[in-house]
């Protein structure tokens, strides 16, 4: 089983920020932009990791079809990390359920999950963004997953850049380098070879447009 308390030890130890609902066993974990919730179910015997509200499938009118045609893309590739849709209000969420029954869940164990929950949202939310209002331009899923690497790459470059630059913000030590590790810990997860397939994994990746040309900027 998993309790509040070993969650608090576990976000303690890597000097995460977080808020906990100490009544729901719920927690908040920012990161950059992105809010990762972990809720422990079940009477502690699992724990839900998802960031929600990536975007709502209701607002696109004309591209739906390939908005999910490259979710079911993603989740063929991605080891940690569901993306899916809320079927009460067309929610896009980013989720993964980790069974613990009567077992218990080490502290590597919720920052594997934390961190590729959280990188496969700031991976390919923009993209499925992207993709809804855009579409896909003719391209095919595995070269939209290659540019959205490709720019996610380019991104983390110009984020550790300016963390170099005396002029910037400096996040506090303990948050950005557990922040690091997991994005890390994200990549080479994706890195490895599917189970039971030769297609090669995709590395994660951010993208707010399919183009990988150099600001080409789509919010």
């Amino acid at each position: 089983m998993v309790t509040i308390d070993h969650l608090c030890d576990y976000l303690d130890e890597g000097h995460l920020h977080y808020l906990c609902d100490g009544v729901r066993g719920h927690f908040v974990i920012p990161f950059s932009g992105t809010q990762v919730n972990a809720r422990i179910v079940e009477n502690g015997e699992a724990l839900l990791v998802y960031v929600p509200a990536l975007f709502f499938l209701d607002e696109v009118t004309c591209h739906q079809a390939t908005v999910l045609r490259m979710i079911a893309v993603l989740n063929h590739g991605l080891k940690i990390g569901t993306f899916g849709v809320d079927p009460d209000d067309e929610e896009i969420i980013v989720s993964h359920f980790v069974p613990i029954e009567d077992g218990t869940l080490s502290a590597q164990q919720f920052k594997r999950v934390v961190g590729g929950v959280c990188h496969a949202a700031q991976v390919y939310s923009g993209l499925l963004r992207w993709l809804a209002y855009r579409g896909d331009g003719g391209l095919a899923p595995k070269e939209l997953i290659e540019r959205a690497q490709r720019r996610w790459q380019r991104r983390r470059l110009r984020l550790k850049t300016a963390h170099c630059d005396p002029r910037m913000a400096e996040p506090p030590a303990g948050l950005r380098a557990m922040f690091e590790e997991l994005q890390e810990e994200a990549e080479r997860i994706e890195q490895s070879p599917p189970l039971a397939t030769d297609e090669p994994q995709p590395n994660p990746a951010e993208t707010d447009a399919p183009s990988d040309q150099k600001g080409d900027d789509h919010e």
